[in-house]
């Protein structure tokens, strides 16, 4: 029996580890208006930066990095949670698409800042927004930071997207892309993250602590079953 144990434990924990952790994109690696592109994908952005990690994700020219007016970009951006780098949108008589070809499923997830006009994002099972529909989140407006008020916001009168606020979807199946159909000049977005409902949350990683755990039962085991067979023999002699 502690034998069938020590296996299932072993076997959760490589199962644990090997559960890949889920895709978190920021903007903190490109420059002022650099659209992103290819470099979720290993490659570059427009202004070539990068390249970045090799996560097989890519966006449409409209999907661009701004860095924050207070630190000297022309983002009217403040309190997003990675820095002072944030994603929005420019001028484009489409809507922008990202486009995950090896799928990712579970959940989709960000934190946003949306001034005064409601958007939708699209969830699709194929690329560029084809196939079937598998979720629709709804961005309801936070607000215009500064003129609100927000003590968070009051750096300069550029502080329009903010506070940011955390917001996700799950979803059944295995998506391949999302299209944002987002009015320019009405969002920004940080820590976009796939694989979860939770912005920057990778839950792979409370399972990989469960795999620990369960090795360090396994560990446990033996050493209580080696100290039980040394008393055994002490008392035998």
């Amino acid at each position: 029996m502690r034998r069938v144990f020590q296996l299932v434990a072993l076997g959760a924990v490589l199962t644990f580890t090997a559960a890949a952790d889920n895709i978190v994109m920021t903007a903190e690696s490109f420059q002022n208006q650099e659209e992103v592109l290819n470099y979720f994908s290993g490659r570059t952005g427009s202004l070539g930066s990068g390249p970045g990690p090799a996560d097989g994700v890519t966006f449409t020219s409209n999907f661009t990095a701004f860095l924050s007016a207070d630190d000297g970009g022309i983002g009217t951006f403040a309190g997003n949670p990675n820095g002072d780098m944030a994603f929005t949108f420019v001028a484009n008589s489409q809507a922008a698409v990202m486009d995950v070809p090896l799928g990712f499923t579970t959940g989709l997830a960000f934190e946003y800042a949306e001034l005064s006009t409601p958007e939708s994002i699209y969830i699709y099972s194929g690329i560029d927004g084809t196939g079937t529909l598998l979720a629709t989140l709804a961005l309801p407006v936070t607000g215009n930071g500064f003129t609100s008020g927000n003590p968070a916001c009051q750096n300069s009168s550029n502080d329009q997207f903010c506070p940011f606020t955390a917001i996700g979807v799950d979803f059944a199946g295995t998506a391949e892309s999302v299209v944002f159909t987002e009015t320019e000049g009405q969002v920004a977005l940080d820590a976009l993250t796939l694989g979860s409902d939770v912005p920057g949350v990778s839950e792979p990683g409370a399972l990989k602590m469960l795999g620990l755990g369960l090795a360090c039962l396994l560990v446990a085991s033996r050493r209580l079953r080696k100290l039980q067979q040394n008393t055994g023999q002490r008392l035998q002699s």
